[in-house]
């Protein structure tokens, strides 16, 4: 029988912000699928707790301390997953944060936090792991629907999402030659720790019920697939397309 597409056994992906939310649900299903997965996060022991839970469940997985917005620490981190896990074939870029408030609320230490994280940290590790990425490599970036459409009381939140969608077109185009996709997905309204602010407002209950289609919020679970698709032989001539997860939203 011919090997599936989706089978990423034996590769190794590194995946930041792994330590909860939708990090966690696309190293779940990046092992499920076969791959030997480096679990980023600043926090160590909510990251290793988050590593010990897949384990449980027969993953191999190593968790890799670090702060996407600090060059040193991502470079010494994938070094460390060369060195330890032998190669790098698939990274994750889930590491992330958010800024809620109008312009006249929000500060410029605030736009400087979201814009460091979310953008900065984005390209920061695409540089570090594309030092050693060899063809076949594939980076998935976990962007927003907020970096495709407008949204108010979130544009700090929306330049960093609209900053790390050209850094991913610009960088399928840069690395291309050398082999190596680069892709996005855009989660829309997903149930996760970082949207609980929210989730109880008549806003988001107004988004849900007005503007997403299917007429529900995501689990977290749900964002895993898409990202394997990117990240696996599936889609192996597919690169610079940032692909919204978002109950169709974004189509509306």
């Amino acid at each position: 029988m011919n090997r599936s597409p989706f089978d990423i056994t034996g590769r190794i992906a590194l995946v930041t912000g792994g330590s909860a939310g939708l990090g966690a649900a696309a190293a779940r299903t990046l092992a499920a699928a076969g791959a030997r997965v480096a679990l980023a996060a600043r926090d160590p022991e909510r990251l290793e707790a988050s590593a010990a839970s897949l384990r449980v469940e027969g993953a191999e997985v190593m968790s890799v301390p670090l702060d996407v917005t600090d060059s040193d620490s991502t470079h010494r981190a994938v070094e460390r997953v060369m060195r330890e896990l032998g190669g790098l074939h698939i990274l994750v870029n889930a590491a992330g944060t958010i800024v809620r408030g109008s312009i006249l609320e929000a500060t410029a230490a605030d736009f400087d936090e979201v814009m460091r994280t979310n953008a900065f940290g984005t390209w920061n590790l695409c540089r570090a792991a594309s030092r050693y990425m060899q063809a076949g490599g594939a980076i998935v970036n976990v962007i927003s629907t907020a970096g495709l459409i407008g949204m108010s009381d979130r544009s700090a939140y929306a330049a960093s999402k609209g900053a790390a969608t050209m850094i991913t077109r610009s960088l399928a185009v840069e690395l291309a030659p050398r082999g190596i996709r680069v892709n996005a997905v855009a989660p829309g309204p997903f149930a996760t720790d970082m949207s609980s602010a929210s989730q109880s407002t008549e806003r988001w209950k107004k988004l849900i019920a007005e503007r997403v289609p299917l007429k529900r919020v995501a689990t977290a679970g749900e964002i895993g697939p898409p990202i394997l698709f990117l990240a696996s032989d599936a889609s192996s001539f597919i690169t610079g397309v940032v692909l919204p997860v978002d109950g169709g939203w974004t189509a509306s």
